[in-house]
């Protein structure tokens, strides 16, 4: 099997294959879970032990950051138009091509924010497309996925 990385994550195509053909590995007694592909990543014999932070220090800054990330893409706000609460906090390109989060209401209140997100939601959708496009029991969803991007293309045009 020939593994690569998904578009956006800084691995090298022979870095997928050799964490691919690893966890592939680790699949074959059944389903595993992240807890597992660390346990067998800690033994520096390990093939996909240099994909890893050891440094704890390091490592615990990092994982601070990703709760950061967490907490901002997982806390809703309620608003008028929506029954639902609605994410409340979205990562745009600000100021020099820096992404940040802002608030859903700056967000609303500025175009060139608001097509940001209607081009995520393009890219997005896309991806969803791509993931479950061969799925046979999912056509039906699939064509309204077609729907909406057409729908969003006309947007981001």
């Amino acid at each position: 099997m020939k593994y690569k990385a998904k578009r956006g994550v800084p691995l090298k195509r022979e870095d997928a294959q050799i964490i691919g053909e690893r966890l592939e590995r680790l699949m074959q007694s059944g389903p595993i879970t992240n807890e597992m592909v660390v346990d067998d990543a800690r033994p520096e014999a390990s093939p996909i032990h240099p994909y890893f932070e050891w440094d704890d220090e390091t490592a615990a800054e990092k994982y601070r950051l990703q709760q950061a990330g967490y907490y901002l893409r997982c806390i809703e706000v309620e608003v008028e138009t929506s029954e639902e609460p609605v994410r409340a906090f979205h990562v745009v390109t600000v100021d020099e091509g820096i992404r940040g989060y802002v608030p859903l209401d700056t967000v609303v209140s500025h175009v060139e924010l608001l097509e940001q997100i209607i081009a995520q939601a393009f890219h997005s959708l896309q991806s969803w497309r791509r993931q479950y496009k061969q799925y046979r029991e999912l056509l039906p969803a699939l064509a309204s996925v077609e729907q909406a991007l057409a729908a969003l293309e006309e947007m981001v045009a």
